[in-house]
C-alpha cells in the first residue's frame, strides 16, 4: 500500500512551490539571453553550433520510437500513448530550438520552451503513473499538458515567467523524490537517474556558456548543453526499450487466511492461452492450518510474452513468504 505520508509530501512540495511563485515578483525574460557566447555564421547558418547541436534530440526520439512496440514496456495502453507524446515532443525540440537559435528572440523562444514544456509535463505525469497510481497518471497526464501549455502562454501575454519556471522545475525536484519515496512497476531505474544526472549537467552547462567561452574558446557552454540534455533523454529511452514489469509485493493480514501457512506445491500443468502463449499452470493444496473449507490454489505464469497472458486473465498469485503474522503476496505479470 502507497504511504499516505509519502503522497502528502509529493503534493506539499508543490503547494509550496506554487506559493513561492505568487511571493516572488513577476519574472521577466532577461534581453541577455539571446546573446550566447559562440554566435559565429558557418555554411550561412547562425550561432550554427547551437543550431546543429539540437539534432541529436532527433535522433534520440527516432531510437525511442523502437519501444513503442515492446511488449514488456508498458503494462497500460495509456503508458504507451503517453511516451509517444514524449517523444513527439522531443522531435520537436530539434526543430523548435534549432528555431529559435537561428533567430534568438523573445518569441521564437516560445517556439523552443513550448516542446520542451511537452516532454516535461508528460514525464511527470508517467512517473505519477508508474509510482504512485496507475489511473492518477492517466488522469493527470492531459491536465498537465494543459498546465504547461498555459505557463507559456501566459509568460507570452504578460512577460511573467514565473509559471513557466514552476513547470520546468518542479517536474526535476517531484522525479527523484518519487524515485526513492515510492516503489516502481517497473526495472531499470538506473537509466532514470542517469538522466536526472544529466539534466542538471544541461543546466549548469547554459550557465557556464560564457565562462567556458572565455576559458576555452572555441568551446562554449550552450551547444553542449543541448548535448547533455540529449543524452539525458537518451538514457530514459534506454531505459523504456529494456524495461520490464518487476514484481511487486503487497502485504496481506494472515487473519484473512485464518493463521494458515502457506499451500503446498502440489501439481503442475502446461497449457497455451488463446494467442499461443505459452501458460503454466500449478495447483497447491491449502497450507497447514487453513480451513476445511479451503480449495485447491491455481498459480499460473507465461513462458514469454505480458500482454498476452493479461488478456487472457491470467495474473501470477504466489505466495512465497510468511513473515510475522502476516503473509505476502507477489503479484506481477510474466516477464520474457
Amino acid at each position: 500500500m502507497i504511504s499516505t505520508s509519502r503522497i502528502a509530501l509529493l503534493i506539499g512540495l508543490a503547494f509550496l512551490a506554487i506559493l513561492i511563485m505568487f511571493w516572488l515578483p513577476p519574472i521577466l525574460q532577461d534581453p541577455g539571453y539571446h546573446h550566447f557566447a559562440d554566435s559565429r555564421t558557418i555554411l550561412g547558418v547562425p550561432n550554427f553550433w547551437n543550431v546543429i547541436s539540437n539534432a541529436p534530440f532527433f535522433f534520440v526520439a527516432l531510437w525511442g520510437f523502437g519501444a513503442l512496440g515492446s511488449e514488456g514496456a508498458f503494462a497500460e495502453n495509456w503508458e504507451r500513448h503517453a511516451y509517444f507524446i514524449l517523444l513527439a515532443g522531443l522531435t520537436l525540440v530539434a526543430f523548435g530550438s534549432g528555431y529559435y537559435h537561428v533567430h534568438p528572440s523573445d518569441s521564437t523562444l516560445f517556439w523552443d520552451r513550448l516542446p520542451m514544456t511537452i516532454v516535461f509535463m508528460t514525464l511527470l505525469a508517467i512517473t505519477v503513473g508508474e509510482r504512485i497510481s496507475s489511473r492518477v497518471g492517466r488522469v493527470l497526464l492531459l491536465p498537465f499538458l494543459a498546465i504547461g501549455v498555459m505557463s507559456l502562454l501566459a509568460w507570452k501575454l504578460t512577460g511573467d515567467l514565473r509559471a513557466y519556471g514552476l513547470v520546468q522545475f518542479y517536474p526535476m525536484l517531484a522525479l527523484p523524490l518519487m524515485l526513492i519515496l515510492f516503489p516502481g512497476r517497473y526495472s531499470a531505474v538506473t537509466g532514470i537517474w542517469a538522466m536526472i544526472a544529466f539534466y542538471a549537467l544541461a543546466k549548469l552547462l547554459e550557465l557556464a556558456d560564457h565562462l567556458l567561452w572565455n576559458a576555452a574558446a572555441p568551446i562554449s557552454g550552450h551547444p553542449w548543453k543541448h548535448i547533455a540534455g540529449a543524452i539525458a533523454m537518451l538514457c530514459y529511452v534506454q531505459t523504456i526499450r529494456h524495461r520490464k514489469l518487476a514484481h511487486q509485493t503487497y502485504p496481506i493480514s494472515s487473519r484473512l487466511f485464518n493463521g494458515c501457512e502457506p499451500p503446498n506445491p502440489l501439481a503442475q500443468l502446461h497449457s497455451s492461452d488463446k494467442n499461443g502463449q505459452h501458460i503454466r499452470i500449478s495447483l497447491a493444496t491449502p497450507g497447514k492450518g487453513c480451513p476445511k473449507t479451503a480449495r485447491l490454489v491455481p498459480f499460473c505464469s507465461s513462458a514469454n510474452g505480458t500482454r498476452s497472458a493479461r488478456r487472457s486473465g491470467f495474473w501470477i498469485i504466489e505466495i512465497y513468504r510468511l513473515i510475522g503474522r502476516g503473509f505476502h503476496l507477489k503479484k506481477s505479470v510474466p516477464t520474457i
